[in-house]
């Protein structure tokens, strides 16, 4: 796991309770950004933390298992099955969301320098 994920894992250790709680902040603009045309920003108003959302396909995903997202928005599911190996299928009504994915997983940007 990387640095990001380290915290993730550090800030949802229990001492022995069932429930676990986590703050992942809201992502960057220049997350939210990522892949698309210089000047254009996300118009999705809930863009996800890709590294809330690796941590969270790990937990649920089985070794070569395959991501289905029936409401892909912006996509950052997509990007995190794919950051962790997995196969993925995103599904999305919006026009103008699947645009937004498509620019984010078409980028060739490296997730961990996102992420710094």
């Amino acid at each position: 796991m990387g640095g990001a994920d380290n915290a993730i894992a550090e800030r949802c250790a229990t001492t022995g309770g069932a429930v676990r709680f986590a703050y992942i902040p809201k992502p960057s603009r220049r997350e939210r950004d990522l892949g698309l045309p210089p000047g254009v920003h996300s118009q999705h108003p809930t863009v996800k933390s890709i590294a809330l959302m690796r941590w969270l396909v790990r937990l649920v995903t089985p070794p070569g298992g395959t991501v289905l997202d029936p409401f892909a928005g912006s996509g950052s599911t997509l990007l995190a099955a794919r950051a962790e190996g997995f196969h993925a299928y995103g599904i999305e009504q919006s026009p103008d969301y699947c645009t937004i994915a498509a620019g984010r997983l078409r980028a060739g940007w490296s997730l961990d320098e996102a992420l710094a």
